[in-house]
């Protein structure tokens, strides 16, 4: 029987014992190894000899509207996804599916293999078939060019190839290692100075504030002067701050909800036009900043290629070259400052770690040095307590999402080319099938010196391929300079909350206060 066949007949399959009522709906998977097998604990009824239709029971689906409801109140529980989709795969097993319509499902897998597959099958103009609704509507209501992340085809893919030469070659990201830990060291300077003033810091807003004056460096080649006191209470960079943290929270609430702002005019839609056109703004007047900046010093010097400069010398017209500075901006601060948190709440828990990533900082990198990419290539251990707390607080609510290019064996299941599927990387972190003791932070998982090595497609926080976060690279370079000179710097402790669990908007951020203290080291 044909793959099409076998379509056409989804809502009758071809077995003598199959009541209608109890097998209400079909997923569009095969299976193609064992007529006898079952999936997500469904019995599988039999179609020919070689091949197994999956039939489910509409009870064994989420109740509500087309069999559903998650999809239609996700956004009430957006914050705490990922525990529904552990429970989920722990109830039906490393594969399932959920109707979105009548007649489309979502699928969801947990198997690394099965993530590689899903990979290898997105096809050259990978589409992700998981957009941000309110991005959508904005940009066509505005009519203006689509922003970076956003877009499929090959216009997608011309724009994409030229930005990420910026972006994602190592050599390309080390250009700006020098800017990145001349920041570093003045956040040191200050939180030493507050240290020796003893005033009480708010940590993570902290964070923020420094995550954002490396990445304006970046972005914009320029300091933004908002480090500690530098930031004025009605400074447009506060303002900034403030903003696009809400701006992440509606993104997030109405992922999953039904779109009415599509159609209508709501409050919420018009909250966050006014958002992001403020933090789209903030930006812009930073890239024109820049622009002129370099004008100046290069009608009396040689100015040096930075990242504005390079793609409009490339052919990009100023304004999308805006709207790349401003996509790695908005979102790195958001996602990297959070990241940044994590980690340095997962080394303050664990104070044996924190000796051992301090002793190796200690032989490498000389205290008042900047850092540079040859210290980088010797703090294997350093990257393992990055990559630790990246699996323990998973940066977004889910992996990447793909419509496959073409069919695709998932867990054993023949699965159509066209199904949209979410690899769910969140998921699969924290599962001792592949971690054991999973809720342990374990730098040492990912030493080389280890036997067992994780599967290279179990943490993928940035994603994968032609599609993977642009701005992974200076994410991670950011996070090696910081956690390596604060260690280095200070002895970060824990005073709140036992244990600090992990919220979703789009990115992950603490669902409560830090509690950290930095204490200054004397040695």
């Amino acid at each position: 029987m044909c793959l099409q066949e076998c379509l056409a007949r989804e809502k009758h399959p071809s077995n003598p014992n199959h009541h209608s009522r109890q097998c209400t709906d079909t997923v569009y998977m095969w299976k193609t190894r064992d007529v006898n097998s079952s999936l997500n604990g469904y019995t599988a009824t039999r179609a020919d000899t070689f091949q197994v239709v999956l039939t489910f029971r509409r009870e064994k689906i989420h109740r509500g509207a087309f069999g559903c409801s998650r999809n239609i109140f996700w956004n009430k529980i957006i914050s705490k996804l990922h525990l529904q989709l552990a429970k989920d795969f722990e109830k039906y097993g490393k594969i399932f599916k959920e109707r979105l319509g009548p007649s489309t499902y979502m699928v969801y897998v947990s198997d690394p293999e099965d993530i590689a597959t899903v990979f290898r099958k997105e096809g050259r103009y990978p589409v992700r078939g998981a957009s941000l609704p309110l991005l959508d509507v904005y940009y066509k209501r505005t009519g203006k060019p689509l922003s970076l992340g956003m877009g499929d085809g090959k216009q997608w893919h011309d724009r994409r190839t030229t930005t990420q030469k910026k972006m994602l070659r190592p050599q390309a990201v080390q250009l700006y290692l020098s800017m990145q830990s001349q920041v570093t060291d003045d956040f040191m300077a200050y939180l030493q100075k507050m240290a020796e003033e003893k005033t009480e810091l708010d940590i993570q807003a902290e964070l923020v504030q420094y995550v954002m004056e490396s990445i304006g460096t970046v972005c914009f080649n320029m300091r933004l002067n908002v480090l500690g006191a530098q930031l004025q209470h009605d400074a447009k960079e506060r303002m900034f701050i403030q903003k696009n943290e809400e701006l992440f929270a509606l993104l997030g609430d109405y992922l999953f909800s039904l779109p009415f702002f599509k159609w209508f005019p709501t409050p919420l839609y018009a909250r966050f036009e006014e958002l992001y056109s403020f933090v789209l703004q903030f930006s812009a007047d930073l890239v024109e900043k820049s622009l002129a900046k370099d004008a100046e010093l290069r009608a009396t010097e040689d100015s040096p290629q930075h990242f504005i400069t390079d793609l409009v010398k490339d052919g990009e017209s100023i304004e999308t070259a805006s709207d790349s500075a401003a996509a790695l901006f908005i979102a790195g601060v958001e996602s990297t400052s959070n990241s940044l948190a994590f980690l340095l709440y997962n080394l303050a828990r664990n104070p044996d770690k924190q000796d051992k990533l301090r002793a190796e900082v200690t032989r490498v990198l000389p205290r008042d040095c900047h850092m540079t990419p040859e210290h980088l290539n010797r703090l294997p251990y350093m990257k393992a307590c990055v990559k630790e707390s990246m699996r323990l607080s998973f940066p977004v609510v889910l992996g990447a999402t793909r419509i496959l290019a073409e069919d695709a064996v998932l867990g054993g299941f023949l699965v159509p080319k066209g199904t949209c599927v979410i690899n769910c990387n969140n998921a699969s972190c924290l599962q001792s099938e592949y971690f054991p003791n999973p809720h342990a932070y374990s730098p040492e998982r990912w030493m080389k010196e280890d036997n067992v090595q994780p599967h290279p497609y179990l943490l993928l926080p940035f994603g994968h391929g032609p599609r993977m976060c642009i701005g992974k690279r200076f994410a991670e370079q950011q996070m090696y300079i910081a956690i390596s000179k604060l260690v280095q710097n200070f002895t970060i402790q824990h005073t709140g909350s036992e244990d600090i669990g992990i919220t979703y908007t789009i990115f992950g951020k603490p669902d409560e206060p830090l509690g950290l203290t930095v204490t200054p080291r004397g040695d």
